[in-house]
């Protein structure tokens, strides 16, 4: 199976999208820290719960800083290395005889 690649829109449109997500998760669980705090002990469930949305909001970002690093450019490679001279012991190959 082939990789999908991705428009540099596109791309840029789901780093966008992710690191927006992440800010709003990120709000909401500093929100739900804070409210279970003042519940005090009954609030455990609720900073729980902000715990585990702070985690999902830092995975967010991660994968929109994965996304960025994805799109930078890169070196043009040569697989074969056609153009470049025989390395090794032998020198340059023997011609059929």
């Amino acid at each position: 199976m082939d990789p999908v690649r991705l428009s540099k829109g596109r791309a840029l449109l789901r780093v966008a999208l992710l690191a927006g997500a992440g800010g709003a998760m990120l709000w909401r669980a500093a929100g739900q820290f804070r409210a279970g705090e003042a519940l005090g002990a009954d609030g455990l469930v609720l900073r729980r719960l902000a715990l585990f949305e702070g985690l999902l909001a830092a995975a967010a970002f991660a994968l929109a800083a994965f996304v960025l690093v994805a799109l930078r450019r890169r070196r043009t490679r040569h697989p074969l290395g056609l153009d470049d001279p025989p390395r090794g012991r032998g020198g340059a190959p023997h011609a059929p005889q």
